[in-house]
């Protein structure tokens, strides 16, 4: 979330999805691999992981198609909500059969904002917090489903911009080479005007 808030100065908003791949999705298994309780949690809240899915679809195929003006006012405001959350981080416990109910729904809903957006945090941050499970397994229950999300959501742009270098790594070369460079070389190799569109 927060690599994405600040890649989207640089790029625009799938190329920024797109740039963390790599180290989201290693660094997330790595935590999984810590944290075990793999089977259990997967048992647990297989609702939700199914349910990311239809999410992801309607949140990508939003993205790949919507503004780009429009996609950071959507990025915007799962931030803020994200941070108010982590500043006030209000404490509250649903009951067992509530989190079972809520399940499918929230994973839905977290589906389509992390297609939309790219972000990994709302709803799904607040939910599993409030079910007060074991520090273990609240690890795996996130990053299985960020990894999950991650995952499907670069493969889907990999798909829509086939042939036009969906992993920004261009992007993320010319931005290196600029940092140590004039003011006159970043206008040269084309980093002050506006991201190029990536939906062709």
């Amino acid at each position: 979330t927060l690599c994405i808030s600040f890649l989207v100065f640089l790029v625009d908003l799938k190329s920024a999805i797109s740039m963390i791949f790599f180290s989201s999705v290693l660094s997330n298994l790595a935590v999984m691999r810590n944290a075990g309780h793999f089977t259990q949690t997967l048992k647990k809240f297989y609702p939700l992981y199914i349910m990311v899915l239809p999410g992801l679809a309607l949140g990508v195929s939003i993205l790949i198609n919507l503004e780009e003006a429009y996609l950071l006012q959507c990025l915007a405001v799962a931030i803020f909500l994200f941070c108010a959350f982590m500043v006030f981080r209000p404490e509250f416990k649903i009951s067992k059969k509530v989190a079972e109910f809520c399940l499918a729904p929230v994973g839905l809903a977290h589906g389509f904002i992390a297609g939309l957006t790219g972000t990994q945090s709302v709803p799904l941050i607040p939910f599993v917090l409030s079910m007060k499970l074991d520090t273990k397994q609240t690890l795996q229950a996130l990053n299985t489903t960020m990894t999950l999300g991650t995952i499907l959501t670069c493969l889907s742009l990999l798909i829509r911009f086939r042939g036009q270098n969906p992993w920004g790594i261009n992007k993320l070369t010319t931005l290196t080479l600029a940092v140590e460079t004039t003011p006159q070389r970043v206008d040269e190799i084309g980093l002050s005007g506006p991201p190029p569109d990536l939906r062709g």
